[in-house]
């Protein structure tokens, strides 16, 4: 529905106006406080989460049309959760 669609498109980018007006992006980053080898490896996780999710779905799910579920990715879906646990 357009009007949930402008919802969402509001606060997600009234949420990151706010966090660009506090500079949080470069606190973070150069802040002497942050252990950034532990935001680094969390960072890492969720690229490599959303790297396996887009290749299930659109590659294996889309393309070639397999039905993306447990039983025909359980390697996909363990190194998921593992990734899931590392990047919490």
């Amino acid at each position: 529905h357009p009007l949930q669609l402008m919802k969402r498109t509001a606060i997600m980018g009234g949420t990151l106006y706010a966090m660009h007006d506090i500079n949080l992006f470069h606190n973070i980053i150069h802040s002497p406080e942050v252990k950034h080898e532990w935001f680094k490896i969390g960072l890492a996780s969720s690229i490599a989460i959303m790297a396996i999710k887009a290749y299930l779905e659109l590659y294996q799910g889309k393309k070639n049309k397999k039905k993306v579920e447990y039983e025909n990715f359980r390697a996909a879906t363990h190194a998921s959760i593992v990734l899931i646990l590392i990047a919490w």
